[in-house]
């Protein structure tokens, strides 16, 4: 699906295109049940509710950022640089709440 073909070069993908459009807070289950991340997703014509957990959903923006960043978004860039703590293996990881 997406393989880089070298570490030096952007990833190349052959996948399924897919349209963001919407992303709202929500709960599993219930309305009291645990807190969820719903995206809404349009793929191949199929409108798709999708629902993650909340350290998904961090994850998610996380990495969001970093592909704004990759791809020269000045401000996301510098919402990494001045909010995200990086792992060893160099990810950005969403800040630890206190």
């Amino acid at each position: 699906m997406c393989e880089p073909e070298n570490d030096d070069e952007r990833t190349l993908c052959k996948s399924l295109e897919a349209v963001f459009m919407d992303c709202m807070p929500g709960n599993y289950d219930h309305a009291d049940g645990e807190s969820a991340v719903i995206l809404t997703m349009e793929v191949a014509g199929m409108i798709t509710p999708f629902v993650i957990s909340m350290a998904d959903g961090r994850r998610l923006a996380a990495r969001l950022l970093v592909c704004l960043a990759t791809n020269d978004d000045a401000f996301a860039e510098e919402l990494l640089e001045n909010n995200f703590p990086i792992d060893q293996e160099g990810y950005f990881h969403w800040p630890k709440q206190s």
